[in-house]
């Protein structure tokens, strides 16, 4: 690092000690360091941009135990985890960004030494894997559940940049599908899921300790990030006529969780349907935006152990079922 560079970051470095360590006031820095006010500003924002300064916003993740207790009950799940809403801090990107906190603490809770991790892909996953903290290195093996997604897609929040990053999180090994989530055409799929490669990891992903997964919803309003890149509008419009709500891992489901039959479902490199069903631990994280109906379908379709949600999911699949009663 050149020495001017070097001195610039050291008075960012002071003035942001200044102000976010021992609480003086910015107009107060600037005549200390014979500044304008504007420019200590600009050096806050550098500090920020940077990295020299770090701002963790911890919100609360209160958790609503009559909720889960309820969903446990209705759905024969193994367990349940619903964090409580704050009107205050309400917005989209704030619960997704709290419930990938509350979803990383139970992960990391149950995981040990030899256990295996399917994950898929998706905003939630990457909020999970993001801010997960594990106490301890173990030795995990975490593994990729479909392909890739195609080109555009934020490739931070696809399968096998979040394998790397949760294996290396606690100095576990992984293993990754080397393929497409999705191709045009049958016979290739067949192809590819030969080769050894993929054939070993795919037989992986069906035996994982635990399959982790997000849920993507048509009702939410949400592009759901257009099915990683491969769903176009024809191909959505043409599965919600055939009845789809949403998907899990990938596979489209009806409301009341069964499988739409489909070339996108027919030419899907990953996990099945029945994989999941025969899945040990399914692990589906859901909120963010509404995902009660896709959230509901999956818990009608019985592919889910686990669900992690929020207050105003939870509240919503269970009138969702109520309604269902009458």
């Amino acid at each position: 690092m050149k020495e001017k560079e070097s001195d610039e970051l050291a008075v960012i470095a002071e003035v942001a000690s200044m102000y976010y360590e021992h609480d003086i006031p910015q107009n107060v820095i600037a005549e200390k360091m014979f500044f304008s006010r504007a420019k200590v500003s600009r050096l806050l924002k550098k500090a920020r941009e940077q990295g020299i300064v770090e701002i963790i916003i911890r919100f609360p993740l209160e958790r609503v135990v009559t909720l889960e207790r309820t969903l446990c009950e209705v759905f024969g799940l193994k367990d349940a985890v619903v964090i409580k809403n704050y009107p205050e801090n309400n917005n989209a990107n704030t619960r997704l960004s709290r419930l990938g906190k509350i979803a990383g603490e139970y992960l990391d809770e149950k995981l040990k030494d030899g256990d295996t991790i399917g994950l898929a892909w998706g905003r939630t996953l990457y909020q999970m894997v993001s801010q997960i903290k594990p106490k301890s290195s173990r030795d995990i093996h975490v593994v990729q559940l479909t392909g890739a997604a195609a080109d555009g897609y934020n490739a931070q929040m696809d399968s096998p940049f979040l394998v790397r990053k949760l294996a290396e999180k606690y100095r576990g090994t992984y293993s990754q599908i080397y393929a497409p989530l999705f191709v045009e055409n049958n016979i290739v799929k067949q192809s590819l899921v030969r080769e050894v490669i993929i054939a070993k990891a795919l037989q992986e992903a069906r035996s994982v300790d635990y399959l982790v997964t997000g849920i993507a919803d048509f009702h939410s309003g949400d592009n759901v990030n257009s099915w990683a890149g491969y769903l176009d509008q024809a191909r959505k419009q043409r599965l919600i006529q055939k009845g789809a709500v949403g998907f899990i891992c990938g596979h489209f489901l009806d409301q009341n969780g069964n499988k739409i039959f489909d070339d996108v479902e027919n030419n899907l490199i990953g996990v099945s349907l029945d994989d999941l069903k025969k899945a040990k631990n399914v692990i589906a994280v859901s909120g963010g935006v509404d995902k009660a109906h896709a959230t509901y379908a999956a818990l009608k379709g019985n592919y889910i152990h686990c669900l992690i949600t929020d207050e105003f999911i939870a509240e919503k699949i269970l009138r969702l079922h109520e309604q269902d009663k009458k």
